[in-house]
């Protein structure tokens, strides 16, 4: 990388984002995106780790599995508060790019290899679901689940009416929603396309292991365009599990999840 001469007559290393002090070894600017990351020293680079991590530009970062964690392996070169969690050859080509001192340029469209994380006041009524059940009885039988989706540039979610108690058979237990039902009215999607919906998710009391009732909704979703993230969230397992209409995709910890929304270190 050239040196350059600044007008105090020393000289410094300019990056993409800000400019390095080659021979102090630190930035003479704070990240352009500090304001995001109000646990990391502004001053850092990568989140101080620079021998895993490469940051081309300063940008908002994608996520990926690393070294028996999640790490952030990339970005895409925006500032549109997204956040993605990628997989497969996906996560490699994120990873060449990073390696290559440039942020990713391909498709981040919701798939199997790329998830959505909710970000924002989306995140937050994430949250608030969870709260929700969590509060709704005092041990898991006597809980209930609430669910919820967002639409594309959507700033808030939209929190359906909570489930119905838990149907126990046997060690069979069974609990059920209406999808889309809020305040009573069916059907309240916010948009006439089901492609329009970005995220879908609901909250069980117990874990985050989706039903053959999650497969077959989904299946039925999709089969209407529906082509957004889905996820499940087990309020007694503090998991999260993605999942498409045949199988689970991953499974995360819940604490990870909400660092990734929060576009956090991990």
């Amino acid at each position: 990388m050239p040196h350059h001469l600044s007008p105090f007559n020393f000289q410094f290393s300019p990056s993409p984002a800000r400019h390095y002090h080659p021979t102090l070894s630190i930035w003479l600017s704070v990240d352009p995106m500090a304001d995001k990351y109000p646990g990391v020293s502004p001053y850092v680079y990568c989140g101080n780790n620079p021998i895993v991590l490469k940051d081309p530009n300063g940008r908002d970062p994608i996520y990926g599995r690393a070294n028996g964690g999640i790490a952030k392996i990339g970005d895409d070169g925006k500032n549109d508060g997204k956040s993605y969690f990628v997989l497969g050859k996906v996560a490699a080509d994120v990873r060449k790019a990073t390696l290559q001192e440039a942020y990713y340029s391909g498709d981040l469209s919701p798939s199997d290899r790329v998830l959505h994380i909710p970000t924002g006041g989306v995140l937050e009524d994430v949250e608030n679901t969870v709260e929700l059940t969590h509060c709704s009885g005092n041990t898991v039988d006597e809980r209930v689940e609430y669910e919820g989706h967002a639409n594309r540039g959507d700033e808030c979610a939209r929190i359906w009416d909570k489930g119905a108690p838990v149907k126990i058979e046997g060690t069979k237990k069974t609990w059920t929603i209406t999808p889309f039902k809020i305040n009573g009215e069916n059907h309240q999607q916010g948009t006439s396309s089901a492609n329009n919906i970005i995220h879908i998710w609901h909250v069980q009391p117990n874990d985050s292991e989706p039903s053959q009732a999650d497969y077959s909704a989904l299946k039925s979703w999709s089969s209407r365009s529906y082509a957004g993230t889905t996820f499940v969230i087990g309020d007694n397992s503090r998991t999260v599990s993605f999942y498409n209409d045949t199988r689970t995709i991953i499974t995360i910890p819940y604490e990870t999840f909400l660092k990734m929304g929060r576009r956090e270190e991990l």
